[in-house]
């Protein structure tokens, strides 16, 4: 056998052993629903034989239910369907619990769609939710809202794409408003397609109720703008709150937005949220106390039969800010601020400081 054909025989052998490899890796990966990263990557650019994915597309705002944090873990609204689930991960509803389960749905909308379509590639420019969307699913023609938690893998089971409500309390991560979305989003991206790059489209209107101003950063946040979008509301918004009493910032809309958003990480880390903690120090103990009863961590009695005396901590009305402001503010539980550091933005990080030591001789 001459060297060439060897050569060959051997990159023959190779090919085979290669596809023998990827096949069971395409089998292992569509048994645990994961997805080959090579396939998404060639869905990218999509093969210009077949069917383009339509260039006009629109928004749909999913039925939303939402619930307060915390309502999935107490032991008397859920039970485990063996069925289902050996492990008893995976909590399903009840029936004879499924009343009180419901008490702890705080809001509930249905299904709505917008009838305005607007340019895809226009929307994949500016918006980082509909790239990526779009982008995995290049034939789709329509982007739910408001953004929902992403696909869970647990060892043994295979759920059927993105959180599903019967399994968890909060299928969505944040609400959105409709209202918003029809009135100052959508309007948007139909003047932003007018623009031909590489110049901007303008930035948008920052509405004067505040309101208004914490559901437009909730919807550019949700869509995943810009920083140079963002961040002029961004700055009216801390303005804003700074300047209005506690009681009328509108608590509960920042935590059904932006806090909820951040739920799974930190959300100290959004500018808004922290710009709050930051100067929550500086406002009046008058101030602080109206709104005591929706930030404040409480004690009740733990009901122990064998230990009567423990308590436990019940999570406050608000409890994403509540938790923020007892871990990050720096007030004290009797409202002192001694710890507080009063400057903003907050420091939430590893702050390196440098010391110098005098030369011999030199007074320090």
């Amino acid at each position: 056998m001459s060297g060439v054909h060897f050569l060959n025989d051997v990159l023959v052998r190779n090919e085979d052993h290669d596809n023998y490899l990827d096949g069971k890796a395409h089998k292992a990966a569509s048994d645990k629903n994961y997805d080959d990263q090579a396939m998404i990557a060639a869905r990218m650019q999509p093969d210009p034989e077949t069917e383009w994915p339509p260039y006009q597309v629109y928004i749909t705002i999913s039925a939303q239910i939402l619930r307060k944090p915390y309502s999935g873990r107490d032991d008397q609204k859920w039970n485990y369907d063996k069925e289902l689930d050996n492990s008893g991960l995976l909590p399903t509803w009840r029936k004879d619990g499924e009343d009180s389960a419901r008490s702890y749905i705080t809001n509930e909308e249905p299904r709505m769609e917008f009838p305005d379509r607007m340019h895809k590639m226009t929307l994949m420019r500016f918006s980082g939710l509909a790239n990526e969307y779009f982008t995995f699913n290049p034939k789709e023609g329509v982007l739910p809202l408001p953004v929902r938690y992403p696909r869970q893998h647990i060892m043994g089971e295979v759920l059927p794409g993105y959180r599903d409500e019967k399994h968890y309390s909060n299928p969505h991560m944040a609400y959105i408003h409709r209202k918003t979305v029809a009135e100052r989003i959508i309007p948007w991206f139909l003047e932003a397609a007018k623009v031909k790059p590489p110049k901007k489209p303008k930035h948008f209107d920052i509405p004067d109720n505040l309101m208004d101003k914490i559901h437009l950063y909730n919807a550019m946040l949700q869509l995943g703008m810009d920083q140079w979008l963002i961040r002029p509301l961004t700055q009216a918004l801390c303005e804003q709150m700074f300047q209005t009493d506690l009681v009328n910032c509108h608590l509960d809309v920042l935590e059904a937005t932006i806090c909820r958003l951040y739920s799974q990480g930190l959300p100290i880390l959004d500018p808004v949220v922290n710009h709050l903690i930051g100067t929550y120090a500086l406002r009046t103990p008058e101030d602080r106390r109206n709104v005591r009863d929706q930030l404040e961590y409480k004690r009740e009695n733990a009901q122990r039969p064998n230990f009567p005396e423990d308590e436990r901590l019940v999570p406050p009305q608000l409890p994403l800010l509540g938790h923020c402001i007892k871990h990050w503010s720096g007030v004290l539980e009797d409202d002192t601020i001694s710890a507080a550091h009063l400057g903003n933005p907050l420091n939430v990080g590893v702050v390196y400081h440098r010391y110098d030591r005098p030369y011999p001789g030199q007074q320090s």
